[in-house]
């Protein structure tokens, strides 16, 4: 198969740093029966570490290449499921509630120029899930903890306090 590269276009960063990979897979506190949303596997190490632990994993990849790649990585674990789709037009509802009526966890580096779409999709959706899990840019992570009145407070930073605790 082809050297896979990032894609600027796509907003790709790929996770290969093992010491971050286990923090965030510590931070996802996995239990042997949760089941995991990933957002933009990439080329899959922090799918890895989540199907080490978790019941099921739903690796959700919009990139054609890397969703070949994925398949052939993971098609030996019985636990992860790659699925091709754009988050922002994922139906939840479809993919999570079909597979099981319980609570998902869900883990993600996300790419910069959807964080702010992707976050709010979850507030849409917050009754899926029980935990999120989320690598964002510095700048976006301001947003979303910003006080009023400063330049970084905005209209994310009003729901995303509303709704969510950050750590």
């Amino acid at each position: 198969m082809e050297k896979l590269h990032a894609k600027k276009s796509l907003g790709q960063n790929f996770l290969v740093d093992a010491n971050v990979l286990t923090r965030i897979a510590n931070v996802v506190n996995i239990s042997p029966d949760d089941r995991i949303l990933e957002i933009g596997p990439g080329k899959g190490a922090l799918t890895a570490f989540l199907a080490q632990a978790a019941k099921h994993v739903v690796a959700v990849e919009l990139d054609k290449r890397m969703v070949a790649f994925l398949r052939e990585q993971f098609n030996q674990a019985g636990n992860v499921e790659v699925v091709e789709d754009d988050i922002l037009d994922t139906d939840f509802h479809r993919l999570l509630a079909q597979r099981w009526d319980g609570k998902w966890k869900a883990a993600a580096n996300l790419p910069y120029n959807i964080s702010s779409q992707v976050l709010f999709k979850f507030i849409d959706n917050r009754t899926f899930f029980s935990e999120l899990v989320l690598m964002l840019q510095k700048e976006v992570g301001e947003r979303l903890v910003a006080r009023p009145c400063t330049k970084e407070y905005g209209i994310l930073s009003v729901f995303c306090q509303l709704y969510f605790v950050s750590c």
